[in-house]
């Protein structure tokens, strides 16, 4: 998986956890916390992390690192929904 830039610079193991979606998430190795302050620098326009979870849409993807258990961080990149598809979503 291509990670964003500084994203990339961390160190990671990878794990399906979708096998009908082919989701694969990416748990944090070094640092043991992401560096909330490089995030919000590098990527002013995204979520800051405070709420223990960081959201990023890009143009094709939407990217998204939080906590899963105490201390244990996940990155995960999917593909980003559509604004009809998001809403619908939404209230269902």
């Amino acid at each position: 998986m291509d990670l964003p830039n500084l994203i990339d610079d961390w160190s990671w193991s990878q794990h399906s956890i979708s096998s009908l979606d082919n989701i694969v998430a990416l748990y944090l190795e070094e640092p043991s916390n992401p560096d909330w302050d490089s995030l919000r620098n590098y990527y002013p326009a995204c979520g800051d992390g405070e709420d223990r979870r960081w959201i990023c849409k890009g143009d094709d993807y939407d990217w998204t690192i939080f906590e899963v258990e105490s201390g244990q961080w996940v990155f995960v990149k999917k593909e980003a929904l559509s604004v009809q598809r998001f809403l619908v979503a939404e209230f269902i």
